[in-house]
Order: C-alpha cells, then structure tokens, then sequence
C-alpha cells in the first residue's frame, strides 16, 4: 500500500518535531510528579500494606487521567499544520504529483501520527504499571485496555486535527480543536443541553451533542475499567455509554478520515 510508506515518514519526520519532544519533556515530569500528587489527591499511598490493591488502583485511575490528557495535547499539536503547512509550502503539491492518491495521503499522515501516539501511550502506561507491580505484587490486568482506550481518544484528536488542517492554519485549527473539545468535554455544558428536555429526550439531545468529539465517554469508561466511580452529573448518556462509545469512536475516526479523504481530494493544489 503506497500510503505505508508516506506513514513511516511522518513517524519519522513528527519523531524530531518540537511538539513531539515538547510532548515527552512534558511526560518526563508527569512521571517524575505523579506519585506524589497522586498521593495528595487520593489521600493513599502506593505501598505494599494491606491498602496497596485500592491504592495502587487508585494511582493508576489517577495517572490514567493525566496520561489521557497530555496525550490528546501532544496528539493535537504534532498533527496542526500536517496538511495546510505543506500546502502552503508547495511540498504537498509535489507530493500529489507522484503516483499516489489523494486519499492514501490522507491515510498515510493520519497512520504515521497515530503510530507515534500508540507507541507514546503504551510505553508512558508500562512504565506507570511496571514499578507499581514490582512494588506490590498488584497486576491490575485492567489497565492495559484502559491505556488502549486513552490511545483511541488519542486516534480521534489527530483525526479531527487532520481533518481541519486541510483548510486552517496551525493556530485555528488548534483554537477550533480546543473549543469542541472544553465544549463536548464539559458536563456542565453536556447537561445544561440535557436540561432542555427531560427522560429520553434529554439524553439524546446530549449524547449528540457529545457525538461531535467523543473522547469524554470513551475516557469516563477507561476509568470505569479501573474501577473508578461514576459521576452522577455523567449520567445524561444514552447512547455514548460502555461499549457503545469506543465503538462509536472508531466509527467516527473512520469517517473523518473519509470526509477529509474526499474534501482533499477536491482542493486545488496549484
């Protein structure tokens, strides 16, 4: 597939890019911090007494959230100007002269991003699990496919970026990026919609509200896999809920790629 290689030269390319060290100089002082302010927040210890499976839980569910967040910044930022930069540039109209389409260039960038985040994820989660299961002997099996899901929320961003970078900027793109992101992520806002109408109603009219960038159900059910507690505020979902909303996520990760595939495929490069 021609787009395999234009990915393994985006991997390579976001690799030295200061968004992406930025990302880990960033990660490095996560891990450097985490026990502690897990610790404060909790109110527990990560230690091997009889409290260490809550405890250790509890830091992970923690650490997660954090995981969660820096990854979808980075994910954000190493993704911006991927297309609209190199449109500028005139590099996007020599790359669409050789014999590849328009779509695997889509496909391509989008699979050479979301490599670097799936390695990120996974490699930040194993080195928050390792020494924990070291130290108290606590597994915690659960939090592999909770990192999994922190690594599809990440998918959905670079996605989303993708798309928007075919017609803005690096600073629109991430100030429109942002904005539905604090909006769909706000429960706040995801109830006051709600609120309109009550039952059923409300929870679809807010659950398709949600649809527009999915990530916060998708993370509220990784930290339901670690046992987390449920916000009662959270429960205007109807639709975006357990499975259905990383099914869903994957849904919409595909076809924002198709939408940006086909809007690409329709811009004028000279």
């Amino acid at each position: 597939m021609k787009a395999w290689p234009l990915a393994l030269y985006t991997l390579k390319v976001t690799l030295k890019s200061k968004a992406t060290i930025a990302g880990l100089f960033v990660s490095l002082i996560y891990l450097t911090i985490i026990p502690a302010i897990s610790s404060a927040g909790e109110g527990t210890a990560v230690s091997g007494n009889v409290g260490a499976g809550a405890a250790g839980l509890d830091f992970l569910r923690f650490a997660l959230g954090g995981l969660d967040f820096i990854g979808m910044i980075m994910a954000v930022f190493i993704s911006l100007g991927s297309i609209h930069n190199e449109i500028e540039s005139g590099m996007m109209g020599v790359i669409a002269t050789k014999p590849i389409r328009r779509w695997q260039i889509i496909a391509g960038k989008w699979t050479g991003h979301a490599l670097l985040m799936t390695i990120y994820v996974f490699a930040i989660g194993f080195i928050l699990w390792l020494p924990l299961t070291l130290s108290t002997g606590i597994h915690a099996w659960s939090f592999a496919p909770a990192t999994a899901l922190v690594g599809l929320n990440l998918m959905a961003m670079i996605a989303l970026t993708l798309a928007l970078s075919i017609y803005m900027p690096a600073v629109s793109n991430g100030l429109v990026v942002f904005i539905i992101f604090a909006l769909t992520s706000s429960l706040r806002v995801v109830n006051a919609i709600s609120g309109f109408s009550s039952g059923i109603p409300g929870a679809v009219s807010a659950d398709l509200f949600r649809m527009l960038l999915p990530v916060g159900p998708v993370a509220a059910e990784a930290a339901n896999l670690m046992g987390g507690k449920v916000d009662p505020d959270a429960q205007t979902a109807f639709f975006l809920t357990g499975t259905w909303s990383f099914v869903y996520e994957i849904i919409y990760i595909g076809a924002l790629i198709l939408i940006a595939s086909l809007a690409f495929q329709k811009l004028d490069l000279d």
